[in-house]
């Protein structure tokens, strides 16, 4: 069996929504992938102990696909030295291992379950082997298949104390006990993973809501793998804005459990023309005399400063009449072809973007592209945000056509 690691897409097209859970259902997600803080939230969102609906549209939906993603996998954090530590590479295919020539594997011999050993995925190899700064020099081994000099690495780096410090392992054992090595982290590093950034977010939106009525709450879309998780929450109805189209507001939220910023809350303007293309503008610029509406906390914030940063989420939050205001008087200074060629130029310094034959041929087509008008600037920038492609090129391309139309 192939394992895939790619984000997915999750469609709420034709699927009929209770857009209703409950309290006790939600958490059980908690339970099952990460008790670490199901403590916390309880204190925090439900101190009495009851059970609760919340009702958010599609709510449902995104539970199931969350509750399917993590359910492949059993998620375990190894704290491992060197001297039980060992690190290889495939010389050959091996069968029992699953593994094709030149895999990389990190074998655990202090586990329950020892010797483990897991597949470096992501780049979790990277990780290991950068604090040495040897990243680059074990790809090439690890391209070239020479086992035998990454041994002779190992034998230097591994069984020296002073040199190793204990390390946090984050693997992945699958229903068929393969393993993976996903990340490499230190001590300090806190675990808010899929699980728990899906359930605090919906109990974090359920409580504004709650307070704050005539909020409707709807999860418009949902990426996620069982590491990283992209949810887009729309706030309620649209605003006609002027003759252009109209305006709805959103909230992005983002947790890359890999990377270095755990889980991020970011305010979206999503600016949908008359032909129903639409274009997403995530808010996280700089403009003059504005401020930042991206909030963050990093992979080593403790839970208690972590819901303080959020409890105040909204009051961050640009309004859409301010939004509608300074984009109409922004529209009237600014040439669609000028637009339109600065978006090009920023594609084309992207050597991962330019190669991604689906943004070449919208953004790049061997004839001419006239961009004359705002009507068929937005229609073009819409049609990339419904192009299908891994999530994050697709998050590029939306980063660089919201810094375009925003702050050029």
């Amino acid at each position: 069996m192939e394992y895939n690691f790619n984000t997915k897409s999750i469609s709420f097209i034709d699927k009929k929504s209770n857009n209703l859970i409950n309290f006790q259902q939600l958490t059980k997600l908690f339970n099952d992938y990460n008790d670490d803080y199901l403590n916390d939230i309880l204190n925090r969102f439900n101190p009495d102990g009851l059970d609760f609906n919340i009702n958010i549209g599609n709510v449902d939906i995104a539970f199931d696909a969350v509750n399917k993603v993590l359910s492949k996998y059993e998620f375990i954090n190894h704290l491992c030295n060197g001297e039980n530590l060992k690190t290889f590479i495939l010389e050959e295919e091996n069968e029992d291992l699953k593994g094709k020539a030149k895999d990389f594997y990190f074998q655990f011999n202090d586990h329950e379950e020892a010797p483990i050993n897991a597949k470096a995925i992501y780049n979790s190899k990277d990780q290991f082997y950068d604090v040495i700064k040897l990243a680059n020099h074990i790809n090439y081994l690890r391209k070239n298949g020479m086992n035998k000099e990454l041994q002779e690495i190992n034998a230097i780096w591994l069984t020296k104390s002073k040199l190793f410090k204990e390390r946090k392992f984050k693997l992945l054992k699958s229903k068929n006990s393969l393993w993976f090595l996903r990340a490499v982290n230190s001590s300090k590093f806190k675990e808010y993973g899929t699980a728990f950034t899906f359930v605090y977010t919906i109990l974090l939106l359920n409580e504004y809501e709650n307070n704050n009525k005539g909020n409707n709450f709807k999860i418009e879309s949902l990426d996620l793998n069982e590491s990283k998780i992209s949810m887009v929450i729309s706030q309620g109805a649209m605003k006609k804005l002027g003759e252009i189209g109209f305006l709805k507001s959103s909230i992005e939220m983002t947790n890359n459990d890999l990377g270095k910023e755990s889980f991020v809350f970011t305010q979206k303007i999503t600016l949908y023309s008359k032909d129903d293309s639409n274009i997403n503008f995530p808010l996280n610029f700089k403009k003059q005399n504005a401020k930042t509406v991206a909030i963050r906390v990093s992979h080593q914030t403790g839970i208690k400063t972590l819901d303080e940063k959020f409890s105040t989420l909204f009051n961050e939050f640009t309004s859409i009449d301010e939004f509608e205001k300074e984009y109409l008087e922004f529209l009237k200074t600014k040439d669609p072809k000028g637009l339109f060629s600065a978006i090009i130029q920023k594609i084309s310094n992207s050597p991962t973007l330019r190669s991604c034959n689906e943004i070449k041929d919208l953004f790049l087509p061997k004839t001419n592209l006239i961009v004359d008008n705002l009507s068929k600037l937005i229609n073009i920038c819409g049609k990339a945000d419904q192009l299908d492609i891994d999530y994050d090129l697709k998050y590029k391309v939306r980063e660089i056509i919201s810094e375009v139309l925003i702050i050029k």
